[in-house]
């Protein structure tokens, strides 16, 4: 894991709930799927830590198609988050890292540093 996911993932634990971000959700959705390369029915999947009616920051999501996500059968709900990963040779966590990286710079979020967009949207 490199300085950048590391540095988005431990700002991301310090919440108790998780972050929302419409935009950041509407951002992911318009890239191809991170599985099969699919523009189609591309969705943004959230891949983090949840419990039972519980959801995971939308910083966590990612651009999967319908089918790779709920529908063909090595979809990641039907095998699992980690077999999805090892099977597609995908890394979750880079993959998250370099798509807050893009957004925030897209949005010039930037200028105030990660620390002080997160705290801005905590006291939201």
């Amino acid at each position: 894991m490199n300085g950048f996911t590391f540095e988005v993932a431990s700002i991301l634990r310090r919440f108790s709930k998780p972050l929302k971000d419409s935009q950041y959700l509407t951002f992911v959705r318009r890239f191809p799927c991170v599985s099969c390369g699919s523009s189609r029915r591309v969705e943004a999947a959230h891949i983090g830590p949840r419990g039972l009616k519980q959801r995971t920051s939308d910083f966590t999501a990612l651009p999967i198609c319908f089918t790779c996500h709920q529908d063909g059968a090595g979809a990641l709900h039907k095998v699992g988050p980690e077999a999805f990963q090892r099977l597609q040779a995908l890394d979750f966590a880079a993959l998250q890292g370099m798509f807050n990286h893009f957004y925030f710079l897209r949005m010039g979020k930037y200028a105030h540093g990660w620390e002080a967009e997160f705290e801005r949207r905590k006291a939201a």
